[in-house]
């Protein structure tokens, strides 16, 4: 019955990002060593992490551990057979969808973590002159451990496919 509920929340995912143009399933290739080099690239960027935290850059360390965190929903969705389209939403459909491909394998895509990690960014990111634009060591630490978190369980992920 889990494993069920797990079928249909992806095809729901699946056909709603597909709908808004988020979503191709068109990658040719080797989708694993794809993926694997994706989420690659999302180690190699963490490993420069730390010196940014050192130097007390917040504002950086955070949009640097965003970026991480979506690499390695990327390569969970590359991993699936699918690729996120330059589009408007493009980011939510990249954690939805790892989130629902990943189901019992890890909930660090989830919605809760995926618009706390989104919001703080969009905000250093997109101009508002009614909010700040800068963040705090600790949202930083945060986004950073959630990054880490990512590469983790995407690791334990891929190793499963």
């Amino acid at each position: 019955y889990r494993n069920r509920m797990a079928n249909d929340r992806l095809s729901r995912v699946i056909e709603m990002f597909k709908s808004r143009g988020n979503v191709a399933d068109d990658v040719d290739g080797d989708v694993g060593e794809t993926a694997r080099g994706w989420l690659q690239r999302a180690r190699l960027e963490l490993a420069v992490l730390d010196p940014i935290l050192a130097a007390r850059q917040w504002r950086v360390a955070y949009n640097t551990a965003y970026d991480i965190y979506r690499h390695a929903a990327e390569a969970a969705d590359l991993a699936g057979g699918f690729r996120i389209l330059a589009s408007p939403g493009a980011h939510a459909a990249t954690f939805a969808l790892a989130s629902a491909l990943m189901g019992d394998a890890g909930d660090v895509f989830a919605a809760v973590h995926a618009s706390n990690i989104t919001e703080t960014r969009h905000r250093l990111e997109y101009l508002d002159v009614h909010r700040t634009d800068e963040v705090e060591e600790d949202d930083a630490r945060w986004a950073a451990q959630l990054a880490e978190r990512a590469i983790d369980d995407v690791s334990s992920f891929l190793a499963l496919g």
